[in-house]
């Protein structure tokens, strides 16, 4: 719009008040508006005419790293294994408070509510036993998860894969720091 149709349009504005539809715009400034649309739109199809002339231009678009993610794999035996798509270094740094064993009992325990079925619950408490004896807390077993050591060990497979789940890890994490904000928990 130029200048001079918002003069005209706040001319109008100032006697009648602001306009509630197209209807109400004034048909003088109606009219320019539309010349004015026509006008551009020829412009454009007499440039988009000459610029065909013009050599084509290539374009190469070049994506972002993807997000981690995590895809499951047959490992050995067809055993599940785990394997993610970024670099540990891009993680971010997780410190639990208080003893790493104490932590990791509880990271079991967050587990076993999350289920009901006993098989299941006894899952995580043996995945717990496996990760205590193999001295993987939890700040290790996020920035490498592997659950493939707590299956060799027993551990069923859907259970180990949610035991080193890195959403899950830090699930459990930032609820806990939420907990002990609130004044839920004095943290030792």
């Amino acid at each position: 719009m130029t200048q001079e149709y918002f003069r005209i349009f706040e001319a109008h504005i100032a006697a009648h008040g602001m306009p509630a539809t197209y209807n109400d715009i004034p048909l003088e400034l109606q009219r320019k508006l539309i010349a004015d649309r026509q006008k551009h739109e020829r412009r454009g199809k007499q440039a988009s005419m000459s610029s065909s002339r013009m050599a084509p231009i290539n374009i190469t678009n070049v994506l972002p790293s993807q997000p981690q993610h995590m895809s499951h794999v047959e490992g050995e035996n067809g055993q599940l294994t785990s394997r993610y798509h970024s670099d540990a270094a891009g993680l971010q740094q997780l410190e639990f408070p208080g003893l790493r064993d104490d932590a990791l009992r509880e990271y079991a325990t967050w587990q076993q509510s999350r289920v009901r079925d006993p098989l299941v619950k006894a899952g995580f408490e043996k995945a717990y036993d496996v990760a205590l004896k193999e001295g993987l807390f939890l700040e290790s077993i996020y920035e490498e998860p592997n659950p493939s050591v707590f299956i060799h060990k027993g551990v069923p497979g859907g259970v180990a894969w949610y035991f080193c789940r890195r959403k899950d890890i830090e699930n459990f994490y930032y609820g806990n720091k939420r907990m002990r904000l609130d004044g839920g928990d004095d943290g030792s």
